[in-house]
């Protein structure tokens, strides 16, 4: 998940690997993700790389969606017991 990881900050191939994404998919999703406010962007003045982070928005969000997966395991789990 491109939230995951970005929470470090990384560049756009970072993420892409990590997140096992594709060029055409990272470059849909990256401005989708910045207009929600879900990760940010910076320059990296190390280097001259565009450097990714996850908000408190979106730590937020990740916090949310992790607490759906558990409870979507538990209820199937209920279900098959």
């Amino acid at each position: 998940m491109i939230l995951d990881a970005a929470v470090s900050g990384e560049t756009k191939t970072k993420i892409m690997l990590q997140a096992n994404l594709n060029h055409i998919q990272i470059k849909r999703y990256i401005p989708s993700l910045l207009s929600q406010k879900l990760i940010k962007q910076r320059i990296d003045l190390a280097s001259p790389s565009q450097v990714y982070t996850t908000t408190e928005k979106g730590h937020s969000f990740l916090e949310r969606y992790r607490e759906v997966q558990l409870l979507d395991v538990t209820l199937r789990h209920d279900k098959n017991a």
